[in-house]
């Protein structure tokens, strides 16, 4: 049996923790059931220090939430408590996707954006996405069931616990995902 630090340093406790991604299957590779970032087939656009700094600049994403206000540190300060008034969270004011490819990915990448940040890192899942039609604007609508995210961490015997995490509500997200969904339509004639 290895020694507690010994264990702390390994690479099967920094897999366990879900510091470092493991095998499929195991915690740290997306099985835990868990919505979220490791769960993007695409996520290209963020980096390490895209926690704090956002993403690249010159990338959709980046487009995205610098043209809706919602690209740094402070401007994601707001969504620290879900609020209707916050861009997104109403059918009034949603976020804006012009973007003609890959804007439903665009979606989850945004949503990654303003629920991992410094001010509000929690988990969810989706429970449901749908398509709404007002006047000539198509907007996707991301109902998500969201919870707090747990810290793993190790007791005072070397143990790693790892708490439950709690049922927080549910939110809904708003996009205008009307210039993706014209071009569609205008590639299918």
């Amino acid at each position: 049996m290895k020694e507690k630090d010994e264990f702390r340093d390994s690479e099967d406790f920094l897999k366990s923790a879900g510091i470092i991604p493991g095998e499929e299957g195991q915690d740290g590779a997306g099985a835990d059931g868990f919505e979220g970032f490791d769960d993007f087939d695409d996520i290209d656009n963020f980096e390490d220090d895209d926690f704090l700094e956002g993403p690249r600049e010159g990338t959709p994403l980046h487009a995205v939430l610098e043209d809706n206000g919602i690209l740094t540190v402070e401007e994601r300060m707001p969504y620290e408590r879900y609020d209707r008034s916050n861009r997104g969270c109403s059918e009034e004011n949603p976020i804006l996707i012009s973007e003609t490819e890959d804007y439903v990915d665009l979606e989850y990448q945004v949503l990654e954006h303003l629920l991992r940040s410094p001010y509000r890192f929690v988990d969810y899942e989706l429970e449901k996405q749908s398509l709404v039609s007002r006047d000539t604007r198509w907007l996707d609508v991301l109902t998500l069931r969201v919870y707090t995210h747990p810290i793993i961490f190790m007791d005072r015997n070397g143990d790693i616990v790892r708490p439950e995490r709690e049922f927080l509500g549910t939110e809904e997200y708003w996009f205008d995902i009307t210039a993706g969904f014209d071009a569609i339509a205008a590639r299918l004639g």
